[in-house]
């Protein structure tokens, strides 16, 4: 089979467009696998679990008069919740 210069030109512009196609997949599909590894890293943050921890403990625990009380009351929480 013969190719003029513009079919050769015109296969180039094709097998392009199909590895810029296929490289744009890759990097999508790189940039969501990413993405959710740090999602999932900063989901085992404090910033991130400390609200849920928070909200568990009981009013009384929260409401604690001091420092070495609300110790002492999330301690024994602790040991009694594992």
């Amino acid at each position: 089979m013969h190719f003029s210069y513009f079919h050769i030109g015109a296969l180039r512009h094709i097998r392009q467009a199909l590895t810029d196609d296929m490289a744009k997949t890759v990097a999508a599909s790189l940039f969501t696998y990413v993405s959710t590894v740090i999602m999932k890293i900063r989901q085992r943050s404090i910033k991130y679990q400390g609200p849920f921890v928070w909200n568990k403990l009981s009013t009384e625990i929260k409401n604690s008069p001091s420092v070495p009380t609300f110790k002492t009351k999330l301690n024994q929480y602790l040991l009694d919740s594992y």
